[in-house]
């Protein structure tokens, strides 16, 4: 893939739409083989666009997304860290570098904002854990995900 086809900029509310379908199409295959509608996926993707201190970055190429990232800045003690709310790349563009480019991306603008740490959830011993670990990712022993049903 040539770069220069490629154009980042700020994710806007008018892109939601898109990135929901996005969105569909990434999460329907494996490993999350997830049955999104695109409603679900619009008003997902909404909600994290309204929390505040969000950033949230597209990628485009010919005037289509085919990646993006939404999360936001929170505070932890004294301190801020990013927690990356959904990441996605086209199915059509998966190890074509866009989701490193994203990242690195993502990284430059947190040290704009001095910003030191990042945090995100992802499957366990899946190809996405692999590839946050190849761009430097380390899993969080001292935390863990808990759920519980209730209805």
């Amino acid at each position: 893939m040539n770069n220069s086809d490629l154009a980042f900029s700020d994710l806007g509310e008018d892109d939601l739409l898109e990135c929901a379908g996005l969105y569909v199409e990434s999460f329907k295959q494996p490993p999350w083989d997830e049955a999104w509608q695109i409603d679900d996926a619009l008003e997902r993707l909404s909600d994290f666009f309204v929390c505040p201190k969000t950033i949230a970055l597209k990628v485009t190429q010919k005037d289509n997304i085919i990646g993006f990232f939404i999360g936001n800045i929170e505070v932890w003690c004294a301190d801020n860290y990013f927690y990356i709310k959904e990441m996605c790349v086209s199915h059509a563009q998966l190890r074509n570098g866009i989701g490193s480019l994203l990242m690195n991306s993502l990284e430059r603008t947190l040290k704009e904002k001095n910003i030191s740490r990042v945090y995100l959830m992802t499957q366990r011993d899946s190809i996405p854990e692999r590839f946050y670990t190849s761009l430097g990712y380390m899993v969080n022993e001292e935390i863990i995900v808990m759920r519980k049903f209730v209805g």
